[in-house]
């Protein structure tokens, strides 16, 4: 029982106080049961190492680093880089540093070139173990004093000799395979933030906060969220806090991890090799594959309307907590979708950005599983609050963990007052939350009260039952001329049910009135939609939808964009063509408007003028973040121009 005076907890066992207290108790456990799993491409079968197995790696890493790099010496340090895609030796090197007290400093492989620099001299990194060749390569031409030794994992003699030459002995480059307990305060990681907003941030990881972070979960779900006989399909970045949480829970779990092949566009396919029983995934990755299903059939009517008809009914059992799955509707259209991604998936978890309540309701029809949504940061661990089991109304991210307190404050600059307005700034107090920043003591300063409470810079608002709800970034409010504020990601998630629209940024200013938008269109559905205004034109509908196939008509996932090619009045035209056309641009804008009606937006929160955008935010081009959120400042940066016109533009209006 939790009253308000006791100690929060943040243990459920007091053996297992360190990430290699559950590591070990996990290879004691199930020693000979399979833990970590790889394959090379989507169709390959996975080959798993046991519990046991990656333990004696481990020790053998950990080993390794410590005698022939040097780590723990005055020379050295204890910092280790992980640079690289998600991989079974990710988790053994962050292990290692779990079991030999070194820390772990996660390096995403998408960081751009003055972002590694900073992290690398702020972190002082002597030692760096990377995943893939050309992470070698870039950590060389940085030329950085201090960077001694880089250990690589997927090598041979060719490769190893490339770069040694290249290094040229400033950098003893290592080949893994020749490599090959820490106190409850001590770090675990340094988890730099991706630095979207400005330079990245080092926040300082404990032990005590992963077991908190792992505890609170576990007691929030009976210790039935996750068990030994279910498997993850690991895609999310490993540099992210959110995975690495994930990973905890299968470790205290004894479950499987299997890794992705390295292709996000081919993750659908890993998911139906590996058969997953748990999906754990951000909105973003979630609307896409809503997305993918209705794309299938948006030459036919008749099946998108079944779609839709089927998820209704679905809905009535699945909101009844009731999960069949050989209904009329699962044979229609369900299992066809469960089966891409293996058959098994029991149970979803989605958390990084708030996820609309349409496609929360679509994705708990489709797999017929409960979905769940949490919510926290890099500071607290990745988990504060988390839906229970039976609560399925959406729009909320649950009640606190057991040992987190949560409170609302004031923001004056908004005349928000907590008490009165059930609204403020959500803070947060407790084991999960981080000792500071890594040589940012101001910063710290800001972040983390006298009290001991964390401002976690997001707006929240008390719901029935102690659920919060959050309404957006708090840096990412922007007030309007008349005094009005808006939350751009919530009007975004509420433009992104449009069907012509495939990613839509929205921004504001204090010197105007109303916000603008950019959108980057569903090139099919556009073309779609003006041939359906145009039956009988030349080059219709039908001239159309043959020629689009030839070319990709959608941002991938991967970010890359091929030329695409449609028909539109017995013309070629590319996705800039579209962009470019003034019909085009009305469709979107009325639908935009559509959507935001149907949502009940207020009037001010609509745009008001938009730019279609040929080039798709993506991870590659840095306009999004690891979590596929929009990285607001890089792409004001990149569009500033283009906002300034729309401004100006609906001014003549």
């Amino acid at each position: 029982l939790i009253t308000k005076d006791s100690d929060l907890p943040w243990l459920l066992d007091e053996r297992l106080t360190t990430v290699h207290d559950l590591l070990l108790e996990s290879v004691r456990l199930s020693g000979q049961k399979p833990f970590l799993g790889s394959h090379a491409t989507p169709s390959e079968a996975y080959s798993w190492m046991t519990f046991k197995a990656v333990y004696e790696r481990v020790c053998n890493l950990g080993s390794g680093l410590i005698n022939v790099c040097g780590l723990k010496s005055p020379e050295c340090g204890n910092f280790l880089g992980i640079f690289g895609r998600n991989c079974a030796d990710w988790v053994v090197a962050e292990f290692a540093c779990a079991t030999y007290g070194l820390v772990a400093v996660p390096l995403y492989e998408t960081l751009g070139t003055e972002a590694l620099k900073h992290i690398c001299n702020h972190s002082q990194l002597t030692v760096c173990i990377c995943v893939t060749p050309d992470l070698v390569q870039k950590l060389l031409d940085l030329n950085t004093a201090l960077l001694r030794h880089i250990i690589l994992i997927q090598s041979d003699e060719v490769t190893l000799k490339r770069l040694r030459d290249v290094a040229g002995g400033r950098v003893q480059i290592h080949d893994f395979a020749d490599i090959l307990p820490s106190g409850t305060e001590e770090w675990v990681f340094i988890c730099y933030t991706s630095g979207t907003t400005g330079t990245p941030k080092g926040v300082i990881i404990t032990n005590k906060m992963l077991i908190a972070t792992v505890t609170g979960t576990m007691m929030n779900s009976s210790r039935t969220l996750f068990t030994q006989n279910d498997v993850h399909l690991s895609f999310l970045p490993l540099a992210h806090i959110f995975e690495q949480f994930n990973v905890m829970l299968v470790l205290n779990a004894r479950g499987r991890i299997g890794f992705y092949s390295g292709d996000i566009t081919k993750l659908q396919e890993d998911a139906h090799t590996l058969q997953p029983t748990i999906l754990i995934a951000v909105p973003r990755v979630l609307a896409r594959i809503r997305q993918r299903i209705y794309q299938k059939v948006a030459d036919s009517r008749l099946k998108t309307r079944l779609i839709e008809t089927a998820v209704n009914r679905k809905l009535k059992s699945v909101d009844k907590q009731i999960y069949k799955h050989n209904t009329m509707w699962d044979q229609l259209v369900f299992s066809k979708i469960r089966k891409r991604f293996g058959g098994r998936i029991r149970l979803i978890v989605t958390a990084g950005a708030p996820i609309s309540g349409d496609l929360l309701q679509f994705i708990r029809a489709a797999f017929c599983c409960p979905v769940f949504e949490g919510y926290g940061s890099t500071e607290t661990c990745g988990a504060i609050t988390s839906a229970i089991f039976g609560d399925l109304a959406g729009g909320h991210v649950g009640p606190p963990l057991p040992g987190c307190e949560i409170k609302l404050a004031d923001v004056p600059d908004m005349g928000l007052v907590a008490a009165r307005d059930n609204k403020g700034e959500i803070c947060c107090r407790g084991p999960v939350v981080t000792p500071g920043y890594f040589k940012e003591p101001d910063l710290t300063a800001r972040a983390i009260d006298e009290e001991g409470w964390l401002h976690m810079g997001d707006v929240g608002v008390w719901c029935e039952g102690n659920r919060l709800k959050i309404v957006d970034r708090l840096k990412h409010i922007f007030k309007l001329s008349q005094g009005e504020y808006v939350a751009p990601e919530k009007v975004e998630q509420v433009y992104l049910q449009a069907p012509l629209v495939c990613q839509v940024f929205v921004d504001g200013s204090p010197l105007r009135s109303y916000p603008v938008a950019l959108v980057v269109p569903d090139g099919d559905a556009v073309c779609r939609a003006i041939s359906d205004l145009e039956p009988d034109s030349v080059g219709g509908a039908d001239s159309m939808r043959k020629l689009s196939r030839q070319g990709k008509n959608r941002p991938s996932e991967g970010g890359t964009e091929e030329v695409a090619k449609f028909c539109l009045r017995g013309k070629v035209v590319t996705m800039a063509d579209i962009c470019n056309s003034c019909e085009a641009e009305s469709l979107v804008y009325s639908e935009l408007a559509q959507a935001g009606k149907n949502a009940g937006l207020k009037g001010f929160e609509q745009v008001r003028a938009i730019k279609l955008i040929p080039e798709a935010f993506s991870l590659e081009n840095r306009l999004l973040t690891p979590t596929m959120k929009c990285a607001r400042h890089a792409i004001r940066q990149r569009y500033q121009e283009d906002l300034l016109q729309l401004f100006a533009r609906k001014e003549l209006d």
